[in-house]
């Protein structure tokens, strides 16, 4: 895992209490320069997401 995904994962677990996995999954789109964020998780997608900081957008398919 590139150190640059771990250390925006752990910042996202800092600003968002997101867990290690959700916060890697997160990072690691963010780092790629993926547009969007596609997730199940409904307890995933909350309004703090649309921050500044995020360069995606979090989409809940379910």
């Amino acid at each position: 895992m590139d150190q640059n995904i771990t250390d925006i994962a752990e910042s996202y677990m800092t600003l968002f209490q997101l867990e290690i996995f959700d916060a890697m999954h997160l990072a690691s789109s963010q780092y790629n320069y993926y547009h969007y964020f596609a997730t199940l998780d409904r307890d995933f997608v909350h309004t703090l997401y649309d921050s500044e900081k995020l360069t995606l957008k979090i989409v809940n398919i379910a």
